[in-house]
């Protein structure tokens, strides 16, 4: 029994270790589509081209840089759950596809607002954290990250402290 536990805790248990691995590549992927999203529908899902407001430039660079800090965090999913060397590729991929998605919207979100303009888009910070936590597509690097915690919280307070 204790070699089994060790094999598992090392990562070496053929099936669980091989379905981590992908779960893990899955969830980067999703979560990196997630910024993809949001940029989509911050700035191209309009039918009127121009219509587009510095608001809305804004809001999708808020989200990005979201999706990134996610994607930061998933790192260290990764690397508790023993993540092959390609999962930290992969994640920094989606975190740079992330930053040049942001470094995009830089141009749109610094442009003055239009004073011919009857009602202006306003720019909410706190709306525009929302929607990376709200999309489907990062809830599962979001939930591996919370087991992670979980997992290492939990493992500090279950360790015998020895007496001084």
């Amino acid at each position: 029994m204790a070699r089994d536990e060790t094999a598992l805790h090392d990562g070496t248990h053929g099936g669980t270790h091989v379905l981590t691995q992908v779960g893990l590549g899955i969830s980067i992927v999703l979560t990196s589509l997630t910024g993809v999203i949001c940029w989509w529908g911050y700035t191209q899902f309009y039918f009127e081209p121009g219509s587009v407001s510095p608001a809305d430039y804004q809001g999708a660079l808020t989200t990005e840089l979201v999706t990134a800090a996610i994607l930061l965090a998933g790192t260290l999913a990764v690397r508790h759950f023993r993540g092959q060397p390609w999962l930290h590729v992969l994640t920094g991929f989606g975190i740079l596809l992330q930053l040049a998605l942001a470094a995009g919207e830089l141009d749109g979100a610094t442009t003055p607002v239009d004073p011919d303009d009857i009602s202006p888009d306003t720019y909410s910070f706190v709306l525009s954290l929302q929607p990376p936590f709200l999309i489907p597509t990062s809830w599962p690097l979001l939930a591996l990250v919370l087991a992670a915690l979980i997992r290492v919280l939990w493992s500090r307070t279950r360790r015998p402290r020895p007496d001084r």
